[in-house]
């Protein structure tokens, strides 16, 4: 993520998005889409988004990445 988030800087983004909300059929959508997309990035989704919500610990490291680029 601080690799991606550091090219990205690189090249000029003004900001990244990089959380999903996964209300109502968004979960059961994306989740399709990743399975044929790439089916070994289903598992650390479906531990990551145990809720609706990314899991905290992930949301403080990645304030963290944020913090020391900007």
């Amino acid at each position: 993520m601080e690799e991606f988030i550091k090219t990205v800087a690189g090249v000029g983004a003004d900001f990244i998005l990089d959380t999903l909300n996964f209300r109502g059929e968004t979960r059961d959508r994306f989740m399709e889409f990743l399975k044929s997309y790439d089916p070994d990035l289903v598992l650390k989704y479906e531990e990551l988004y145990q809720t609706n919500y990314y899991d905290k610990n992930y949301a403080v490291a990645k304030k963290k990445i944020r913090q020391q680029i900007s």
